[in-house]
């Protein structure tokens, strides 16, 4: 049951934890993403925006005849960096510049979708400038992505306007083209393929080590859940054999009676006392479970006096003289005088007679009780201390369990249900104090109990 339980919490958890990540790392792919699209279309568009006019002496003004040589263009270039590698036949009279050192090219189609001109600046070869343009007009969009030769290419289209500037006379529009631009984007998709493996690499060690701490920490925090139910469970079952006990001996008893009906209640009151034994011992053990649920659940109140401990102590020690004279038990004891506490008296008392109970029950015949109470600096130590058999070593961290018993064979000899204990430790725990128990094998136990002043 447990086992599904933290399953259940860790597969919540993980998959919590999974939707954050899956969404943090998309969005940080989105935006690096749009960041590197919104930066190649930048470069794009600046090849548009950068148009510089070449400006030409023109012998015959016959605007198709051939440039006779390089050295008859003259620019005027507002870039910083200008790159001409033109390629192409007659009517160049623009060209563009690149920003940075991009990898790009443009191509003029007129509006057939032949091929005008091209401009790089890079060495390409010819067919290359074809299959670009072929490619992008037939994808029929203005702006997208292609690959060709193994390299990622992105293109924008837009319309332009073949301007000459003749030697002083006004620019003249001599032509009206389709300008297609196009960068190599081939890094830019393999950093973005970089980011996404990283991403998902991150991701799933990520996810990995969470799982593990997730399952570390679920299991802790199950732990004590699966302990208070094996509580619950052990103290089902102990109580249900503590009660199947008086019960018997009520039915039992009730048979017999039954059995003589024609008997008068004076000749059959041995069986009435036995019955009355039962119901005793029911109530006994019904009132612990009861003193000892309200405590651990604080529903009892704490009614603080100001009192003298030494003196309830001094009592406490009064009541229990007939049962240690019975059992030849001798007494020594070491009380601090006028001791005052500020604490519930009920309570206190009602945890010395435990603990002193406790140790008659344990104490060999002729054996030795010692008491102690002193002051420290802000509390109080009481100290009660038996001989007799001891508790071994590994049941010390049992002692305070409910219906734990220190000796099962003498279980049936000595009264009680071993609740006594786990009341005294909620006793404490309600007052704010500490108990705790130390022991040696057929030595001595004993209890020490710490309570503040105040």
């Amino acid at each position: 049951m447990f086992k599904k339980l933290r399953n259940k919490f860790l597969l919540i958890n993980m998959s919590v934890i999974s939707l954050v990540m899956v969404v943090a790392f998309t969005i940080i792919y989105i935006m690096t993403y749009n960041n590197i699209q919104n930066e190649n279309k930048k470069k794009l568009d600046a090849q548009t925006e950068k148009l510089i006019t070449i400006q030409r002496e023109i012998k015959n003004k016959e605007i198709g005849s051939e440039l006779k040589n390089n050295n008859d263009i003259k620019g005027k270039v507002e870039t910083k960096k200008e790159i001409t590698n033109i390629i192409g036949k007659g009517g160049i009279v623009t060209q563009k510049i690149s920003l940075g050192d991009s990898v790009s090219f443009s191509v003029e189609v007129d509006s057939t979708g032949n091929v005008i001109e091209g401009h790089s600046f890079i060495s390409m070869p010819t067919e290359t400038f074809k299959k670009a343009t072929e490619i992008a007009l037939e994808n029929k969009k203005n702006f997208s992505t292609f690959t060709l030769d193994g390299k990622k290419w992105q293109y924008v289209i837009k319309p332009a306007e073949m301007i000459v500037n003749q030697m002083n006379e006004q620019p003249q529009i001599i032509n009206k083209v389709t300008l297609i631009n196009f960068l190599d984007v081939t890094e830019s998709h393999k950093a973005l393929f970089k980011l996404l493996t990283t991403l998902i690499s991150v991701g799933l060690i990520t996810l990995f080590v969470i799982y593990f701490i997730s399952r570390y920490f679920a299991n802790r925090a199950i732990e004590p859940i699966a302990e208070a139910w094996k509580k619950q469970n052990q103290f089902v079952t102990d109580a249900s054999h503590e009660l199947k006990t008086p019960l018997a001996i009520i039915n039992a008893n009730y048979d017999v009676l039954m059995a003589h009906k024609e008997e008068t209640i004076e000749n059959q009151q041995k069986w009435f006392n036995h019955i009355k034994v039962g119901s005793d011992r029911m109530t006994k053990l019904i009132n612990s479970l009861l003193t000892l649920t309200k405590m651990e659940e604080a529903i009892d109140e704490i009614n603080l006096k100001h009192f003298d401990l030494s003196k309830e102590l001094h009592e406490v020690m009064i009541s229990m003289e007939t049962v240690l004279k019975e059992k030849k038990i001798i007494l020594k004891h070491s009380i601090e005088t006028n001791l005052m506490i500020e604490s519930d008296p009920d309570k206190i008392k009602q945890l010395m007679i435990i603990l002193f109970d406790n140790a008659i029950k344990y104490t060999n015949e002729h054996g030795q009780i010692e008491v102690t109470l002193t002051k420290l600096k802000r509390q109080v130590k009481f100290a009660i201390k038996n001989s007799g058999n001891g508790i071994p070593a590994k049941d010390l961290p049992k002692v305070f369990d409910r219906f734990y018993r220190s000796d099962p064979s003498r279980a049936k000899k000595t009264e009680g249900y071993g609740l006594g204990l786990s009341i005294a430790q909620s006793i404490t725990n309600r007052l704010g104090g500490t108990i705790s128990v130390s022991s040696i094998e057929n030595e001595y136990t004993n209890f020490i109990v710490l309570l503040d002043l105040s």
